[in-house]
């Protein structure tokens, strides 16, 4: 199974997350621009570093 990129990640959670089809810039304040509560902001950090956390570990271990 093919690795996701870092990028490929970020857009994943945001995607779940947020319902924020994509990380792209679109040039278009509504678009561009979301508001989020801070708990949605913590929700967002910890899956991105879990995901960091389980990348690194599947590294040490050659996978």
């Amino acid at each position: 199974m093919p690795r996701e990129t870092m990028e490929q990640t970020l857009e994943r959670i945001a995607r779940e997350e947020l319902e924020i089809t994509t990380l792209e810039s679109r040039h278009n304040d509504q678009e561009d621009f979301h508001t989020l509560a801070v708990w949605e902001i913590e929700t967002i950090m910890e899956r991105a570093y879990q995901a960091g956390f389980e990348a690194a570990s599947k590294a040490r271990r050659g996978e």
